[in-house]
């Protein structure tokens, strides 16, 4: 999300506050399709047509054109 959203968006705020694990292929799990859930209320709605209201709509439906994917992470919050 930070190359899309700015500086001091809440979510690029809160991803800096984690510490991220090695990636590992989650098992059952297509994160384009759950960030695309996260963000629209639709599966269905081709790319071309989804809302493009917000940054972040505007960067998931980018990302996606662009031939990219999301990825499912985890990390640690330092206490």
């Amino acid at each position: 999300m930070r190359d899309y959203l700015p500086e001091d968006s809440n979510i690029v705020r809160f991803q800096r506050r984690f510490e991220l694990e090695p990636y590992e292929e989650p098992e059952g799990l297509d994160a384009d399709v759950e960030v695309r859930r996260f963000v629209f209320p639709t599966l269905t709605t081709p790319l071309d047509r989804l809302p493009r209201r917000t940054v972040l709509q505007r960067a998931v439906v980018d990302h996606l054109k662009a031939g990219r994917h999301w990825y499912w992470r985890r990390g640690r919050f330092p206490i």
